[in-house]
């Protein structure tokens, strides 16, 4: 995908020798190679990292790993309120350690109507403690077509905190189709409240994004329409504080006509501001043996949280991105990577992650019969505080997923969101990026992140062609990864180093390739999770490897 306006950077690096970046690596025993379902590691505060396998036939799957990386136990989860065997019209709408256990919030397709549930997880067996059911969402429908009734879960990453949203189509009579729940680290409801547009200036309210700030607020961003009235639309950001019902809201002005916009949302401590980067789409064309080229604008909002009001609105143009790419890779045109997450580091800085994207669709007498999506080079935006350009790094890289991969799913990836991609349930379907096994290698493309007091890290499994070529080749589109390596990119202060994640590999027959989206990474131990397949030849072990950066 492509993009009009200033959407940014660019790439390239320059390839500095192949030395370890890592301080550490662990390995537990090898395992069967997972081949149905969804793969997902989390690394509690105690030491204990547990391995979750999700799959259509036996539901979830927990295993639990000590400090000293060996399996101390293994459940399989059952459940008389949801059933196992749905997972196909199931998805994970959040999963996260809360009072230092894991907490999955699943929602399944119960009688027609989207349900949500909350699961607590014993971090020792992985036995179910509890399970509870949080709510329903009724399918609405708008003019014959079905409104996406689902859920949203968002924690505060500084505390155990933590929100829900219930998004139920739309209301004739209130105006009011959300439904927000503050719960705090004992899954006890701090707050409940419904939300309506200011003044019931919009019929339908359309969910874009949510962050908590502790037990006191609830911050939510949503887009407001009338039909056959857009450019009087509006993003509307609004806060709903400790012990009152009404929310407070504000409607920003430079946002008429932004129906198709997505969104993180984080509260940035060092500030005291909300952030707020968007994008949203522009145009879209079909181009004839090309797939569809889609143009974006991509802008960061710096919001007061006590007026709601813009303090600063910062276009995403990547100049020092741009730049890198021409200098290094040879590149004419400005880097046209999507925004895919956005992350505030240790420093406060804060990172945009982008990754270039391009859909294909083939259809047959008018019907969609494939899709495919190329995952192309990466930027890296680092922002200061005041939203200004610090670096602009750039890696090349070319890779090719099943089906349509949607915007921000790095940042869903960092909040254990996932689907099989069940297509009524309300988010962008993933349509088989999480399917693992039978061929299917989505599961192993796009990159991770790594942010560490140092340094930052991008690791992408690349084929070895790509690795010994120039900055300025093309590269090899990466669709198998049976014969790839995991690679790790060193960004520090303007410069990149790149080596080998899991050590060079001995020669042309052995090499290692890691689950990306699998991957977890604990801050506070500077440690990176993620399940690794190790090839010597024909055999091949699977396991999972734990990397300490420096």
């Amino acid at each position: 995908m492509k993009k009009t306006f200033i959407l940014l950077f660019a790439l390239m690096v320059s390839f500095g020798a192949a030395q370890a970046q890592t301080a550490g690596i662990e390995r537990s025993e090898a395992f069967d190679e997972p081949n149905d379902g969804w793969n997902k590691l989390m690394q509690l505060k105690n030491g204990n990292t547990i391995f979750f396998h999700f799959s259509k036939k036996d539901g979830i799957e927990v295993t639990v790993y000590d400090k000293k990386r060996k399996e101390i136990s293994s459940k399989t989860l059952e459940s008389d309120m949801w059933e196992a065997k749905k997972m196909k019209v199931s998805q994970i709408e959040g999963l996260y350690e809360i009072k230092g256990q894991p907490v999955i919030f699943l929602q399944q397709i119960q009688d027609h109507i989207p349900t949500l549930y909350r699961i607590v997880i014993d971090p020792q067996t992985g036995a179910k403690i509890k399970e509870d059911k949080l709510g329903e969402m009724q399918q609405l429908k708008l003019f014959g077509k079905t409104e996406p009734s689902t859920s949203y879960v968002e924690k505060d990453p500084a505390s155990d905190n933590y929100a829900v949203v219930f998004s139920s189509g739309f209301s004739n009579e209130t105006n009011a189709n959300l439904e927000v729940v503050h719960y705090n680290g004992d899954h006890k409801e701090i707050n409940r409240s419904m939300f309506a547009s200011p003044g019931g200036k919009f019929k339908y309210l359309r969910f874009i994004g949510l962050t908590v700030d502790g037990d006191q607020n609830i911050y939510l961003c949503t887009y407001g329409f009338n039909l056959g009235n857009e450019k009087e639309s509006r993003i509307i950001v609004s806060r709903l504080h400790k012990g009152e019902k009404e929310f407070a809201s504000n409607m920003l002005d430079f946002s008429e006509d932004f129906k198709d916009t997505k969104a993180v949302m984080h509260y940035n401590p060092s500030t005291k501001l909300l952030q707020v980067l968007t994008i949203t789409v522009t145009q879209k064309k079909a181009q004839f043996m090309k797939g569809l080229s889609t143009y974006y604008l991509a802008l960061m909002t710096y919001l007061d949280p006590e007026t709601l009001k813009a303090v600063a609105v910062k276009p995403l143009e990547g100049k020092m991105v741009s730049a890198d790419l021409m200098k290094n890779a040879g590149k004419e045109d400005p880097y046209s990577g999507v925004p895919q997450d956005m992350i505030i580091n240790n420093d406060n800085t804060t990172t945009v992650l982008m990754e270039e994207m391009k859909l294909e669709q083939t259809y047959n007498n008018g019907i969609l019969v494939s899709e495919k999506t190329f995952l192309n080079n990466i930027g890296i935006e680092e922002l200061d505080q005041k939203g200004e350009e610090l670096h602009g790094y750039g890696i090349t890289k070319s890779q090719l997923a099943s089906g349509y991969i949607p915007n921000l799913y790095l940042a869903q990836k960092g909040k254990g969101y996932w689907s099989y991609g069940n297509a009524g349930t309300g988010h962008v379907v993933h349509s088989g990026f999480s399917m693992t096994g039978g061929g299917n290698t989505n599961a192993f493309m796009s990159f991770d992140y790594v942010n560490t007091d140092k340094a930052r890290y991008i690791l992408f499994n690349d084929a070895p062609k790509n690795i010994d070529k120039d900055a300025t080749d093309k590269r090899t589109t990466v669709q198998a990864v049976s014969n790839t390596h995991t690679m790790c990119y060193k960004l520090d202060n303007g410069k990149v180093t790149r080596s080998y994640l899991f050590g060079e590999p001995k020669d042309d027959n052995t090499n290692s390739f890691c689950y990306i989206e699998a991957s977890n990474y604990q801050k506070e131990t500077k440690t990176y999770a993620t399940i690794v397949v190790e090839r010597v030849k024909r055999d091949k072990e699977t396991r999972i490897v734990w990397v300490k950066f420096e």
